[in-house]
């Protein structure tokens, strides 16, 4: 379960792969990106085909009474997304990859902790399984994901 995650190049590959275009207007590095933030996400549109958006990380379902529930709901666990309400909808109907070249972990030794970074050879830009929900209250519009 990642905490923060990074994205330091635009991920020219990875867009290539699902014919999106390898240019992002406006990308800009993010090395400590962090729950509340945005990450760019890929997913699909409603005529089926790849979309490439930056989708704010901490998933307020559409439900949820005020956008606050996010912050607490930055990641979904594999062994209870198929069993929990909240997840099982949106694992059916609103998959989404969202996109990194590295995420962070903390080591706990005594009460210290120590950030630990993971990424792969080269920091290649790779896909994380995700899901996402659109959320409107009051006139307040968001698109989230986890």
């Amino acid at each position: 379960m990642c905490g923060r995650s990074s994205l330091h190049d635009a991920p020219v590959s990875v867009l290539e792969r699902f014919s999106l275009p390898p240019v992002i207007p406006g990308f800009k590095p993010r090395y400590n990106i962090a729950p509340t933030q945005e990450q760019l996400t890929i997913f699909a549109g409603e005529d089926g085909h790849a979309q490439l958006r930056p989708l704010r990380w901490g998933l307020v379902p559409a439900w949820a009474q005020d956008r606050s529930i996010g912050a607490r709901m930055i990641n979904a666990r594999s062994d209870t997304l198929a069993t929990k309400d909240t997840w099982e909808f949106l694992l059916r109907k609103r998959r989404c990859l969202v996109l990194a070249d590295g995420y962070y972990e903390w080591n706990s030794v005594d009460k210290s902790r120590t950030p630990m970074f993971f990424h792969l050879a080269g920091h290649r830009p790779f896909a994380m399984a995700g899901v996402w929900d659109h959320w409107g209250k009051n006139g307040d519009v968001l698109d989230t994901c986890a």
